[in-house]
């Protein structure tokens, strides 16, 4: 094992050992590495800090262990707690070498499956697994994340065997909340960043009272998915260590077939400062009733009420909408190929996790087989691209890769074309900056064809997606840009309702918006939720998202960390002084 090797194992970081092989990093470049040359080595921000700070430490990479100062963080963050059900019973009749080598092949699939959903395995202990999900790297989901990765930890632990053949089984606890986390106790192998708050406690309590293979989640964490997941309520449990009873929800499946923002958010306010964006939209939708169609991309900073906009309209035309497609892209598909259309099919064919592959392929027959666009050779395309076995009922089809991709292409654009041809049609791809690049061929290919259509295409994105289509023939680009001072105390008139809040607390609440709606609605909420009735405490509906701009800031973020000890405003002068 290499002197790099042995160091980062020091710093439970051996994972990142090929990465610093492959870049021929030997031991005496470590101390030359900058936060940028570990960025581009693809470290996220936590392991790189972790670098950094041994590096530039008192005793640095060649000296011996010693005190640091505290790294902690303040973080709002999901753990998740999975435990192996029975593990005392199977070793009791297990030799000790195979136990060891199962123990190795259930931490495996699990951390294999927090890891894809973006989360940190944290430590295992034994057959328990705790991972955090928001920290080292923030992400604006980091909720939702966990319980996929639950999920997904249910049901791969479910498909291992003990050697006896009998099923292993996993429960899991998951608990969003405030921490401070960061600090690394412990030495050599031994070490692990320490965490405070009752976060953890709470993620292993409701891992204790789950059943086998089930995901229980606390209230936190219900309400930052929202509709993203069919739960069923557990009720309320008295739970070791906490003074109140627990509110218990357990994870049945993922939804579909709603956009993220109708799923997450509850209208607090009418659209306010929208109105003429929302005629050009509406406008838009008469042109295509009519029969000549267009599309719209909306970009606007997270929050802004891009989503929102395309709500209203929705709401406007309700009375002549009777057919609509959304598509929801997501961060973690970002290399999945058409995911957000896959995902609407699902919905719209009546897909249930029960169905047989038999069910599925006749559920997807009805869907598409009254599409008049050779049915047979699009309909085995689609059913391969769900991974529906065709049941021999249906020729295979000889294609290359390529061949294959354009077909399915020309099959999808097919079948809109087919329930346009029916009724107007109003497609809503939401959060452009995720797609992937196959769906993102799709709708180049809708675009280029939509103006003979009566097809209205809305297309929502960040600032940082670069829209192809911008300045085609009927795409028109809309910005949403910030409430002004008026619009902003409407939002927060509309969101208090017949409750008062002093003027002061609304201005500081419009101050702190910046002009974001989302921001506007959360932080009034706050404070009516708050004893002190002030604008201080940002809302848990805030803390992932804003942690992942922070995050997203790099080197940056130690200046933004100073900065906030001044307040919101600051000269440079003071804050180079600091």
């Amino acid at each position: 094992m290499s002197e790099v090797t042995n160091w980062l194992k020091s710093l439970s970081l051996e994972r990142y050992a090929n990465t610093f092989a492959e870049n021929e990093i030997d031991f005496d470049t470590l101390a030359s590495l900058t936060d940028a040359d570990l960025r581009e080595l693809g470290l996220p921000l936590g392991p790189r800090r972790k670098v950094l700070s041994a590096l530039h430490g008192p005793a640095g990479p060649t000296g011996p262990e010693s005190e640091h100062p505290s790294h902690a963080e303040r973080r709002h963050v999901t753990v998740l707690f999975a435990d192996m059900v029975g593990s005392t019973a199977i070793a009791a009749r297990t030799d000790p070498e195979a136990m060891g080598e199962m123990l190795k092949i259930y931490q495996r699939a699990v951390s294999g499956e927090i890891e894809r959903h973006g989360g940190h395995v944290a430590k295992f202990m034994g057959d328990g697994v705790m991972a955090y999900f928001g920290w080292p790297q923030a992400h604006e989901d980091a909720a939702e994340r966990s319980l996929r990765a639950g999920l997904g930890i249910a049901r791969v632990v479910s498909q291992l065997k003990e050697l006896g053949g009998d099923g292993l089984h996993a429960r899991i606890g998951i608990a969003s909340g405030l921490v401070v986390i960061g600090d690394v106790i412990g030495s050599g192998s031994a070490k692990e960043e320490s965490v405070a708050g009752d976060t953890p406690h709470l993620a292993a309590r409701l891992q204790a009272l789950a059943d086998p293979d089930c995901v229980l989640v606390g209230e936190t964490t219900h309400r930052l998915v929202g509709k993203l997941f069919e739960c069923e309520s557990k009720g309320a449990h008295s739970l070791k260590g906490f003074e109140e009873p627990v509110a218990v929800w357990q994870v049945c499946r993922e939804a579909a077939g709603e956009s993220r923002f109708s799923a997450v958010r509850t209208l607090r306010s009418d659209i306010v400062g929208r109105e003429h964006e929302l005629d050009l939209l509406l406008a838009g939708w008469t042109r295509a009733e009519a029969g000549s169609g267009g599309a719209f991309v909306v970009s606007g900073d997270a929050g802004i009420g891009k989503s929102r906009l395309v709500l209203a309209l929705q709401g406007r035309i309700q009375a002549t909408l009777h057919s609509q497609l959304i598509w929801q892209c997501a961060p973690n598909h970002g290399n999945s190929a058409l995911y957000p259309i896959m995902r609407q099919i699902e919905f719209a064919a009546g897909f249930a996790a029960a169905d047989s592959d038999a069910l599925k392929l006749e559920k997807l027959e009805t869907l598409l087989g009254a599409a008049p666009y050779g049915a047979a050779t699009s309909l085995s395309l689609i059913a391969d691209l769900l991974s529906v076995p065709l049941e021999g009922r249906y020729p295979p089809l000889v294609l290359s890769p390529a061949q294959r991709k354009a077909a399915l292409i020309e099959a999808l654009a097919g079948w809109i074309a087919s329930i346009a041809a029916r009724q107007p049609l109003l497609l809503f791809l939401e959060d452009a900056h995720w797609i992937d690049p196959t769906t993102q061929e799709l709708m180049t290919r809708l675009i280029a064809t939509v103006a003979s259509m009566p097809v209205l295409i809305v297309v929502t994105a960040r600032p940082n997606y670069a829209s192809p289509w911008n300045g085609r023939p009927h795409v028109t680009a809309v910005t949403l840009d910030r409430l002004t001072t008026d619009e902003c105390e409407r939002v927060v008139a509309a969101v208090i309702a017949e409750r008062q809040l002093e003027r002061a607390v609304v201005e500081e609440i419009v101050a702190k918006s910046d002009g974001n709606p989302l921001f506007l609605e959360q932080l009034t909420l706050g404070v009516l939720g708050s004893s002190a009735r002030r604008g201080h405490v940002v809302p848990d509906t805030l803390q992932d998202s804003l942690m992942a701009r922070l995050d997203g800031l790099g080197e940056v973020w130690d200046i933004v960390q100073l900065a906030s000890v001044i307040g919101r405003r600051f000269s440079k002068p003071l804050l180079a002084a600091l």
